[in-house]
């Protein structure tokens, strides 16, 4: 089936919620006493982001034919199962018999597909609470193994909504966390499940790591969208029996009969054989995009970073002049450009990227909570080097290392680009690569860095996109006399923000700090609502403090006015001049 409207994309955003089948009204004669029998799957439909990218890889489907996985190469994928019973007595439910007869149906299956488990374990746990898949969370913090590409199943005595089986789909664990990436099987749905000949084939297992690795029902979003693989024909709705010859899309725009012996069916075990070429290809492209290709560093840094924000969300929550949708959307603006997607590479780094935001704290006690969280966070092995952790350290580059951190920001930048594509232009550019090619290395000048970056510009669909962007490139092609240059806080450039302020009293700081939103204020005057969101920022009220001492400091106060408030180029212009009078370092006074 081709991809439909856009407007799928605000369905379902949980990827593993119960659902119980529910058409036996619908179903053809035959098919309820079955469907009591059959809940298959408790999956619910995709989210955004995978919706996203089943409609981009099936428009540009030729083109990841290409990709760097090639068509003939075996996919091997390991595998522990997690075998949870309410009582030793019914491990015997799940015999090692029956999981490496599960095993054998389970590579049969995939592979044609040119997909390989490789069993690493069996663990066997008693736990009267977890076999029935309660507390699920805190059972897969405790058992689960290997990184993004393990498949961890876990097979108990019963599941939620009375379901046989339930799946992650691929994107969900850069949301929520590696512990709750899984596939879940009933033991009566494995093989030789004395339960029912109907699910005791290992189907089950063989449809959820189907969902694993991306793959949606045939009936998912009906007749005209369905799983977004075109030749997968169409098909309205579930069905569980085999019955040959139902066709419930009838018509010559949905050639075939429904694909009833599909393993992504809701079929019996014995009826379902098959994926289409077009699902053998989609998971293949599916696990290079979300699971070969994904960075475990880069999403933990996201999801520490924007919960090390959490006290200024609280702070805000206490004020009875905002409302929660206020907060949130104050938060997420906070959170904009220390959170994204590119970790700081020293503690000293990721130090700097929080301390402007304290400011934003109403209460000490809120400082206090956000400074001992972002510091904690801080302080994780991985984010520190010990050549630059100290203040007072920053070490030299390489040419080799240099062109290391342009492609990290070059990507920073691709990044914000493709988080927000739904054009076809901007999908198509970024699928294709070519900005990506001029990210191997550093440019030499000013005007090389803007060939760089100037296209991604273009793309941008949202001002969050343009202003963060902007503001990459402001900083990133500013002054590149020499590309060697000291690297601080993700930005490769000649002048050190760190470095001295200019001698200057409390009141002429706090005359030229106010001259930032009387300038852009005048600029506002013909837009109510932006004077009303610029003042919104008691800005005024940072210039009557202390300046700080750090000029990364003091360009940090107005950096979120600047961008989020100046309604033209020539406002932008201004502001920025009278910043760096503000925050003028000794040589520039």
């Amino acid at each position: 089936m081709l991809p439909g409207a856009l407007a799928i994309r605000l369905l379902g955003f949980t990827a593993h919620a119960s659902f119980i089948i529910a058409a036996a009204a619908a179903s053809a004669p035959g098919d309820q006493a079955a469907e009591e029998l059959v809940h298959r799957c408790g999956n619910t439909h995709p989210s955004k982001e995978l919706v996203d990218a089943h409609e981009m890889l099936e428009k540009n489907k030729e083109q990841h034919k290409t990709r760097s996985i090639d068509a003939n190469d075996v996919i091997n994928i390991d595998m522990y199962m997690h075998v949870v019973m309410s009582h030793e007595d019914n491990q015997i439910l799940a015999n090692d018999t029956m999981l490496n007869k599960q095993m054998d149906v389970l590579n049969e299956s995939y592979e044609k597909s040119k997909f390989h488990f490789n069993l690493k374990k069996i663990t066997r746990v008693n736990n009267a609470t977890w076999a029935l898949d309660e507390d699920s969370s805190a059972m897969r913090r405790q058992l689960r193994q290997g990184d993004q590409k393990t498949v961890n199943v876990y097979i108990l005595e019963s599941l939620q909504e009375n379901n046989f089986g339930v799946a992650t789909f691929p994107d969900a664990w850069g949301r929520d966390g590696l512990e709750n990436d899984h596939v879940s099987i009933a033991v009566r749905a494995i093989v030789g499940s004395s339960y029912s000949s109907r699910v005791n084939g290992g189907i089950t297992l063989v449809h959820e790591v189907g969902h694993w690795l991306g793959l949606l029902h045939p009936h998912e979003y009906g007749c005209d969208k369905g799983d977004f693989i075109d030749d997968t024909p169409a098909m309205a709705k579930a069905h569980f029996s085999c019955r040959q010859g139902l066709d419930s899309c009838p018509g010559a725009e949905y050639p075939g009969e429904d694909p009833i012996h599909n393993y992504m069916g809701y079929g019996p075990d014995s009826c379902l054989t098959e994926f289409t070429p077009g699902q053998t290809q989609r998971m293949r492209s599916l696990w290079e995009t979300f699971r070969l290709s994904k960075n475990v560093k880069e999403i933990s840094w996201k999801n520490d970073c924007e919960t090390a924000f959490r006290p200024l969300l609280f702070d805000c929550m206490e004020d009875k002049s905002k409302n929660e949708q206020t907060c949130a959307e104050e938060n997420a603006e906070n959170m904009f450009l220390p959170c994204i997607p590119l970790s700081p590479s020293t503690k000293r780094e990721c130090l700097d990227r929080f301390a402007p935001y304290q400011a934003k704290c109403n209460s000490d006690s809120c400082k206090m909570d956000f400074v001992n969280s972002y510091e904690r966070y801080c302080a994780a092995e991985q984010r520190v080097k010990q050549d630059a952790s100290n203040d007072n350290q920053k070490p030299k580059l390489s040419q080799t290392e240099a062109d290391k951190q342009w492609r990290l920001v070059c990507r920073q930048a691709s990044i914000l680009v493709q988080e927000q594509c739904t054009k076809s232009e901007c999908r198509n550019e970024m699928v294709g690569g070519s900005l990506f090619k001029r990210c191997a290395k550093t440019p030499q000048d000013d005007k090389q860095c803007q060939d760089v970056l100037d296209p991604l510009v273009k793309l941008c669909e949202t001002d969050q996109c343009r202003r963060g962007l902007e503001a990459l490139k402001s900083k990133e092609c500013g002054a590149r006399k020499d590309p060697v240059a000291e690297y601080n806080g993700g930005i490769v450039t000649d002048w050190d923000l760190h470095g001295d302020m200019a001698p200057m009293t409390r009141d002429e700081w706090g005359t030229r700090c106010n001259e930032i939103p009387k300038a852009i204020v005048r600029s506002c005057q013909a837009k109510k609502e932006c004077i009303d969101n610029f003042m919104a920022r008691r800005l005024s009220l940072v210039c009557q403090k202390e300046r700080p001492k750090a000029q990364n400091d003091c360009k940090t106060l107005f950096f979120a006015a600047k961008w989020l408030n100046c309604p033209s180029s020539e406002c932008m212009d201004e502001v920025t001049d009278l910043e760096d009078k503000a925050c003028a370092g000794k040589s520039r006074i």
